[in-house]
């Protein structure tokens, strides 16, 4: 049995190396010209990290003054594999997590999320003028907290927005950072649109989650961080406990039911150099083991009893 369990891994990472090989020569031989052509000295917001750039419609038309017919505007997580984020102000160098890393998340997280009703930003891997990679996620023309407009948590206190249309989906946002260890999920990464029928609810950036700090990762709950800080904040808010317990273990089932071939799959569809080979078996051999399990199931009495809330 041991023998035939580590012939079983052999071929899983004989196949993901296949197949991101294979992907990442289709990737070059098709890059996203357009988008390049579109965007080709896309400028960099002043105060940025070098890891994230959230290019807003109102940045972009004003240093191209409105002459780009191209409505697609997208935030970008880019740049080579040697450099390193500079945040001395903020963390130390020991914890900050590298451009690379930056674009492994969120393109894992948005994708994962997407298979458990996480909404996120449609987004791209993007080929760049010199030759890199970027995640891009386009910007969410229609969102309810534009500068200077009362943020959508103040509309839902004031009844503007029914709490029950969005509560469902802040809870499945909830369960998923909790599962990925995200440490910086505040209210202004969360987008909430009206539509034709109640509300919608996206979500976006995980560069301080899922690999950020290394591999496995660290049990939970999560230390004291912006997620746990503002959902207590909007709990305070609105004066209501909004995490639904329900919601969250259903959110951890569905984690729990999806297979490893999806993960493979969204592994492999990501440039090779996103990743590192020991990582990417790493999270294989991880997926649907012992301790993935026991992460959701902590997660989901954590909620309902509510230590974790």
């Amino acid at each position: 049995a041991a023998s035939l369990r580590s012939c079983e891994r052999g071929i899983k990472r004989d196949l993901i190396t296949c197949v991101t090989q294979f992907d990442c020569a289709m990737r070059h031989s098709q890059r996203i010209s357009s988008l390049c052509e579109a965007a080709p000295a896309m400028p960099r917001c002043a105060g940025e990290a070098p890891w994230f750039r959230q290019i807003c419609i109102r940045t972009w038309c004003r240093r191209r003054v409105c002459a780009s017919p191209h409505p697609l505007i997208w935030g970008l997580e880019t740049a080579s594999k040697s450099q390193r984020v500079s945040t001395a102000s903020t963390t130390s160098s020991k914890t900050s997590p590298s451009i690379t890393q930056s674009r492994t998340q969120s393109g894992f997280c948005s994708e994962l999320g997407e298979l458990v009703g996480v909404a996120a930003p449609t987004h791209k891997i993007m080929a760049m003028p010199d030759g890199s990679t970027a995640f891009g996620s386009r910007w969410a023309g229609g969102a309810l907290s534009p500068e200077g407009a009362t943020p959508w948590w103040e509309k839902v206190k004031a009844g503007e927005i029914e709490l029950s249309e969005i509560g469902r989906t802040l809870s499945r946002i909830y369960a998923l950072d909790q599962f990925v260890r995200n440490l910086d999920r505040h209210a202004k990464n969360v987008l909430v649109h009206k539509q034709h029928l109640g509300h919608s609810v996206l979500a976006f950036d995980y560069s301080q989650a899922w690999t950020c700090f290394g591999f496995p990762l660290a049990a939970p709950p999560l230390p004291k961080c912006k997620t746990v800080e503002v959902q207590r904040q909007l709990s305070g808010i609105w004066a209501t406990k909004y995490v639904d317990p329900f919601e969250v273990k259903s959110t951890c089932e569905e984690i729990r039911s999806i297979e490893e071939a999806f993960i493979i799959r969204i592994i492999a569809s990501h440039p090779a150099i996103w990743l590192d080979e020991a990582d990417r078996h790493a999270i294989i051999d991880w997926w649907g083991s012992d301790d993935m399990n026991r992460r959701l199931d902590e997660i989901i009495r954590g909620v309902e009893n509510g230590d974790y809330l």
